[in-house]
């Protein structure tokens, strides 16, 4: 048998979380229909908070730089 939190995400508590480093400052989305599939192209800006030396992070699939 299972235990009750086995595969559940860990708890998050307030005192953990910490402010992002970057920011989103604008979000442009385009949605393309064909039929059998669908194209979404995803544009975000970031800005950089404070003085943080932490370098941007993505995850994901097809990224690109510009």
């Amino acid at each position: 048998m299972m235990a009750f939190r086995e595969g559940l995400p860990a708890t998050i508590r307030r005192v953990d979380y910490q402010t992002p480093d970057f920011t989103v400052t604008a979000v442009s989305l385009s949605v393309q229909i064909f039929s059998g599939r669908t194209d979404v192209t995803a544009t975000l800006s970031f800005v950089r908070r404070g003085a943080a030396a932490a370098p941007l992070q993505l995850n994901g699939e097809q990224l690109r730089w510009s």
